[in-house]
């Protein structure tokens, strides 16, 4: 039985995650430094990261076209996300 990846979002102890200011499942583009843009494949995974992860320290999101969607069959996708870290 094989396991699907996870992504792990982590902030520094005592700091909590509290915003999401991107999540794209499909193909996202990295820009210059750490920042994504959608790519011509992609699912608004927003509400998902949103649920998974705000107001926490840290969470991990599951990834695999089951919990994710499937924006475009055939095609190798990931999970770009962008996430604020406050005390």
């Amino acid at each position: 039985m094989s396991q699907n990846p996870e992504v792990q979002l982590t902030c520094e102890h005592g700091w909590h995650i509290t915003s999401i200011n991107f999540a794209s499942y499909g193909t996202p583009i990295r820009s210059c430094g750490a920042t994504f843009t959608l790519g011509t494949c992609n699912a608004d995974v927003l509400t998902i990261v949103e649920q998974a992860c705000l107001g926490k320290e840290g969470c991990s999101i599951t990834i695999s076209t089951e919990t994710l969607g499937d924006p475009c069959p055939g095609v190798l996708k990931s999970l770009a996300v962008q996430a604020l870290c406050s005390n």
